[in-house]
């Protein structure tokens, strides 16, 4: 840079500010769980089902195409031709679509193209070397009225728009990430970080796979969602453990963060009632149950259910929270009660003041579910086998984030990670958070904005 024009900027910024010019301060580079300290001591994250950002949030930029408008700020817009292949489906009807990892494949050996994602629908589908005797339909948008209650939230309060599930394949290797930041079947204890790829319901290896004699395991009990009362009421549910590997997860850093701290607690709240009666059990998060030394934590005394507990304000400092899966997961052939349950859960948490004045919730979606999304994933990486998967939609609310903003910085699952781990010192679990990108920048801490129930 010229010396001269150099020492001009820094007279004349000298000289703005001399005069009472306010001048705008550079964007903080702390790590916004740093910044939560003091401020922050309740995190929940609640992990939906399989949509996309795009079904979720975009839309097309000529109103010809159809009614569907974009979610304004953020990178919605999905442009032609698959513009003009997209229509709108609710939950259920979006069922026709297949978020197994070929399929992925499929789209990325085809560089995410148009011709790519057309490709996927072709029935039946033929592309590096896997083969479907099915229609897949990935050009979904949810209908409005499904959209309704994540757009309020968003209005609201901050949505990201360059979060990427890290997996590309169905739900199972995708939760393992969740709690434990990676994925590994049984065969390869010793890999650092092993894909794993399941089909729907049949899992050739690893604890889900239920028909393959699972042993039983400790009789961990999960809590319910909500009182009798309620329509989330559904009883508390048991594991059962089938071909396990032992690995560090999520819950051994809170263990050992509440080790000697008696007012630290943490909780996984979660209702299942999709697995059959003959296997045994019902599971508490599917993935969870693969990993032995998940099942050797004592579960925080939290109460009985999510709703009962968070209207008492008595919420963990940390808490995993995943829906019924038929009927309020928003996974594609689910009802539609998935965006209504988001609302119980964060009226409820917001209803106690002390406890929302201190609280951050994260809804997250726990992979791409089959559904077209125009951005091109971050390129794969070395600590992580599968990858980043599509885009999913990322929500934050709390007193202390912007209304209506979005941010585009990129995220995934070891962001969140990290931002707990930050907030109340925990370490790194592994290399999946030790090399997320961190959250910076949602946050903002000067100012504590009150409680407004979602309508």
């Amino acid at each position: 840079m010229n010396i001269r024009f150099f020492f001009g900027i820094l007279f004349v910024v000298a000289g703005l500010a001399a005069i009472g010019i306010p001048q705008v301060a550079a964007p903080s580079t702390t790590p916004d769980g740093i910044l939560a300290r003091g401020k922050i001591d309740r995190v929940v994250v609640v992990v939906m089902e399989n949509r996309t950002f795009d079904n979720v949030f975009g839309g097309v930029k000529s109103a010809s195409l159809g009614a569907t408008a974009p979610y304004a700020g953020a990178d919605s817009i999905v442009p032609p031709p698959v513009a003009g292949w997209m229509r709108t489906a609710t939950f259920r009807d979006t069922s026709n679509t297949n978020n197994f990892h070929n399929v992925f494949q499929c789209v990325a050996g085809g560089g995410f193209s148009s011709a790519a994602w057309q490709k996927t629908s072709a029935a039946p589908l033929s592309c590096s070397g896997w083969h479907f005797g099915s229609a897949v339909q990935p050009f979904w948008f949810l209908t409005s009225e499904d959209r309704r209650v994540y757009w309020e939230i968003a209005h609201r309060y901050e949505m990201g728009d360059a979060f990427f599930a890290p997996t590309s394949t169905d739900s199972y290797p995708a939760h393992q990430y969740i709690v434990a930041g990676q994925a590994r079947d049984a065969e390869h204890d010793t890999v650092a970080a092993e894909t794993f790829y399941g089909t729907s319901g049949n899992y050739p290896t690893g604890c889900a796979d239920w028909a393959a004699s699972p042993d039983p395991t400790p009789s961990i009990l999960v809590p319910a969602l909500g009182p009798p009362a309620s329509p989330w009421a559904i009883p508390t549910m048991r594991g059962t453990e089938g071909e396990c590997y032992d690995v560090d997860t999520f819950a051994d850093l809170l263990a050992k963060a509440s080790h000697g701290q008696s007012a630290f607690t943490w909780q996984h709240y979660a209702t299942d009632a999709t697995i059959p009666a003959a296997f045994s059990g019902e599971q508490p998060f599917n993935g969870f149950v693969n990993i032995r030394r998940w099942w050797n934590h004592p579960w925080a005394p939290s109460g009985k259910n999510l709703i009962e507990v968070a209207r008492r304000g008595a919420m963990p400092n940390f808490s995993w929270v995943k829906p019924p899966c038929t009927w309020a997961s928003d996974h594609p052939g689910s009802d539609d009660g998935g965006p209504s349950w988001v609302q119980d859960v964060v009226n409820a948490v917001g209803s106690n003041g002390p406890q929302w004045n201190r609280t951050v919730i994260f809804v997250v979606w726990d992979d791409w579910g089959g559904l077209y999304d125009h951005v091109v994933p971050p390129s794969p990486r070395p600590w992580d086998h599968m990858g980043p998967g599509l885009r999913t939609p990322f929500l934050v609310i709390s007193p202390y984030v912007a209304n209506g903003a979005v941010t585009h910085g990129v995220a995934d699952y070891g962001s969140v990670m990290r931002f707990v781990e930050d907030l109340f010192s925990l370490g790194r679990l592994n290399a999946m958070d030790a090399h997320a990108p961190d959250l910076t920048g949602l946050f903002d801490f000067s100012q504590l904005r009150p409680f407004v129930p979602l309508a």
